[in-house]
């Protein structure tokens, strides 16, 4: 993996609204889509929509709110870095981390999320099969 460090204002120009998200914090794991990203002064805001929360317990991803937000203060412990093959932007800072995945149709049967506290990483609608998983590292290079 290759991973640049990037500003608020990259993140800016990156255009995230309408991307697919998978945010942890703590035992919490959710994901949804990129409703907005602002900075100002020196806080920094995501809203995002269409939120799911991983029930854990049953395996399986329930819905949670239609809209939500999460946010921090640009500061020490706030990070974003962008992984440039998988082409995964992480948002992080006291103890959150928001990944927020590359526009594609089928976001959570296609990205190679990453591992998360609850989840193994990788496409989170049941297993590949061989045959995919093998499409997929071609892919990937």
């Amino acid at each position: 993996m290759t991973f640049v460090k990037l500003s608020a204002e990259d993140v800016i120009a990156r255009d995230i609204v309408g991307r697919p998200f998978l945010h942890e914090q703590g035992q919490f794991v959710c994901r949804g889509y990129v409703a907005d990203f602002t900075v100002e002064g020196d806080y920094w805001t995501l809203k995002v929509r269409d939120v799911e929360c991983l029930d854990k317990m049953a395996g399986q991803w329930r819905h949670d709110t239609d809209a939500d937000e999460y946010g921090g203060s640009l500061s020490q412990y706030c990070s974003f870095v962008e992984d440039t093959i998988d082409d995964i932007i992480c948002l992080s800072g006291y103890g959150m981390e928001i990944n927020v995945g590359p526009e594609c149709d089928s976001p959570w049967s296609e990205i190679d999320w990453p591992e998360l506290d609850g989840y193994e990483g990788g496409p989170m609608t049941g297993r590949l099969s061989k045959r995919d998983k093998k499409k997929r590292r071609k892919k990937r290079g």
